[in-house]
């Protein structure tokens, strides 16, 4: 490090640890500039399905207690003609 200099021309600032300043660990910021989980990877299913999923888990959640407490009507019997 001793003897370079920046693209200005000001000799670059070691990194060495100061008793009042401790250097950054290079680790520190790795998941903001290098993310692990990347955007767009999921299948074309997941979606739908998701929603197909969600869709019939309301509707038993709606239909289910409806059903056991006799609050839908029965359907009136057929006529004969």
């Amino acid at each position: 490090m001793a003897g370079q200099t920046s693209t200005s021309g000001k000799p670059v600032a070691s990194q060495k640890a100061t008793p009042d300043k401790p250097p950054a660990p290079s680790h520190m910021f790795s998941d903001v500039v290098n993310p692990s989980v990347s955007v767009g990877t999921r299948s074309a299913y997941t979606m739908p399905l998701s929603i197909l999923v969600h869709t019939i888990g309301i509707g038993a959640l709606v239909i289910i207690p409806l059903m056991a407490a006799d609050v839908l009507p029965t359907p009136p019997t057929m006529m004969a003609f």
